[in-house]
């Protein structure tokens, strides 16, 4: 989903370390109105369809997840 074409300037060694020992992001989260509109939208992005749950799609991808979720189901 997203590539960094200047990791030397993003994965600085002072900045790779967090205080509750966070060593990945393994899935993102995002809270839509429209699911299906939403959905819809990642699934052509992705080039592959989301897993649906009651109020929740969640993409597979190559290096984590992307969930997206309706505020009742958050």
């Amino acid at each position: 989903m997203l590539r960094h074409h200047t990791p030397e300037l993003l994965w600085q060694p002072g900045q790779l370390q967090h205080p509750n020992g966070a060593v990945a992001l393994q899935e993102a989260v995002v809270v839509v109105d429209g699911l299906d509109a939403a959905a819809a939208r990642y699934a052509r992005f992705f080039g592959c369809d989301g897993v649906t749950g009651q109020g929740l799609v969640r993409f597979e991808l190559s290096a984590g997840a992307l969930s997206l979720m309706t505020p009742a189901a958050f």
